[in-house]
C-alpha cells in the first residue's frame, strides 16, 4: 500500500532564498537496477517542479540542491546532498474547457530535474527532498506567502528498497484557470506501474524555505 500526501513537508536543511513565485512541484521514482549480493538499489529519480511564468517571478534554479536522509517520523539524518541541474522546461497548457480563454498574463512552466543515485538497503526510510522558495503574493489563505516555500519529497521505505519498487505517478496536471461559481471536477488520481493500492491524504501544509 502505498500513500500520496498532499503537503509540504518542513525539512531542516540549508537553503539558500533565490526567487519567488513556485506553483507546485512532486518528486518520484523508478527502480532502474537491483543488487541483492549488495543490498543496494539503483534509482532514477525526477522531480518535477511549477512556477508561474507570467508573474515576474525568476526562472527554475539552474542546479537544485535535492538532499538525501535516513530516519522517520520526525527525526532524519542527512546523507547526501545532489547538484541537479534542470534539463527540460515546458509550457503547461492544461484547459479542459473549450469555453475558458487562458489570459496572456497567466502561464504555468514546468521544470524537469532527473538524477540517478544508488542507495544501500537501509531498515529506515530514505526521503528524497527538495525546498524552495516562495508562492504567489496573491494567495488569500496563506499568511505572508510571499516568504513562505514549500518542500517537494518522495519516501523510499526499507521494503521498496529491497524489492525494486516505484512509486506512483500523477495521471494528469490540474486545470490553470478555473471559473468562479462553476463547480469542477480536478482529476487527482494517480498510477502505480507495480500495481500497489493507493491511499490519498488531505493534510495541512508546512512551512519550508522560507526567508526567515
Amino acid at each position: 500500500m502505498k500513500k500520496i500526501l498532499f503537503l509540504f513537508i518542513l525539512i531542516s536543511w540549508g537553503f539558500q532564498v533565490k526567487a519567488a513565485h513556485i506553483i507546485g512541484g512532486d518528486v518520484t521514482y523508478q527502480c532502474i537496477n537491483i543488487d541483492s549480493a549488495n543490498m543496494e538499489t539503483t534509482y532514477e529519480i525526477i522531480m518535477s517542479v511549477y512556477r508561474d511564468s507570467r508573474g515576474g517571478g525568476a526562472q527554475f534554479d539552474p542546479v537544485a540542491k535535492i538532499g538525501i536522509f535516513e530516519g522517520s517520523g520526525l527525526f532524519w539524518n542527512f546523507v547526501q546532498q545532489l547538484n541537479v541541474p534542470v534539463q527540460d522546461v515546458e509550457d503547461i497548457t492544461t484547459n479542459d474547457d473549450p469555453c475558458i480563454i487562458i489570459p496572456p498574463t497567466i502561464g504555468v512552466e514546468k521544470g524537469i530535474y532527473r538524477f540517478v543515485v544508488t542507495l544501500p538497503w537501509s531498515t529506515e526510510t530514505y526521503k528524497i527532498a527538495y525546498q524552495r522558495c516562495c508562492r504567489n503574493n496573491t494567495i488569500s489563505n496563506i499568511v505572508n506567502p510571499g516568504e513562505t516555500g514549500a518542500a517537494f519529497s518522495v519516501d523510499i521505505l526499507p521494503e521498496a528498497q529491497s524489492s525494486c519498487n516505484n512509486s506512483p505517478t500523477f495521471d494528469d496536471f490540474p486545470p490553470i484557470v478555473i471559473c468562479a461559481d462553476v463547480l469542477m471536477d480536478i482529476d487527482q488520481s494517480a498510477t502505480d506501474a507495480d500495481g500497489d493500492q493507493l491511499v490519498y491524504e488531505f493534510c495541512t501544509p508546512k512551512k519550508a524555505g522560507f526567508t526567515d
